[in-house]
Formats: C-alpha cells, structure tokens, sequence
C-alpha cells in the first residue's frame, strides 16, 4: 500500500469487535470490571485497537500525517441488555444496571 502499487487511499474505517458476553456470567477476573466499564461508559474503551493497522496502511503518525483527534461514537447496548436480563437475576457491576 505504502508504495501506491494499488493507488492512493483516500477512506479508511476500522472496527473490532470482540464477543465478550461470557465475562458477563463471570464472579472472579475480567468479569469482574469489564461488565462495570461496559455499564458505565459509552464508545469504545480501546479505540485504537482497530484503527492501527489501517493507520499503518495510511502511513499515518509516521510522517507529517498523524492524529490530532480520536472521536468514539456508540449506539445503545440494546443486545447486551437483554442478554444480561436472559441470563442472571443476580445484582452485578454488569448487570445491575439492566
């Protein structure tokens, strides 16, 4: 990408998604603070975990090009909630909110 064989990038988008509904049934571990975070916070905790390698395609930060600033948008945890709600009645950092 770097040499433009493919042509110049003009967009790029990046995502990660992890499936980490198990943590929510968690007593001990990541289960214990990650559902806390989950409930308490919006965006994403690690924005920069999808975004690097398509920064690194973008040759960003690694000449005059870089980040000046990183904006994380989310939606309502709509399906996480009822998750939650399907499969615990017990009160949890997690769940408590649900």
């Amino acid at each position: 990408m770097r040499k433009g064989i493919i042509g110049d990038i003009l967009h790029g988008e990046a995502a990660y998604i992890h499936d980490l509904r198990y943590q929510m049934k968690m007593k001990t571990g990541e289960g214990v603070w990650r559902p806390y975070h989950l409930a308490k916070r919006n965006g994403n905790l690690y924005p920069t975990h999808g975004l690097g390698p398509v920064a690194q395609y973008m040759n960003l930060a690694r000449t005059d090009d870089q980040f000046n600033t990183i904006i994380s948008y989310s939606t309502p945890a709509i399906g996480r909630n009822k998750y939650a709600k399907k499969i615990s009645q017990r009160k949890t950092y997690g769940i408590n909110r649900f």
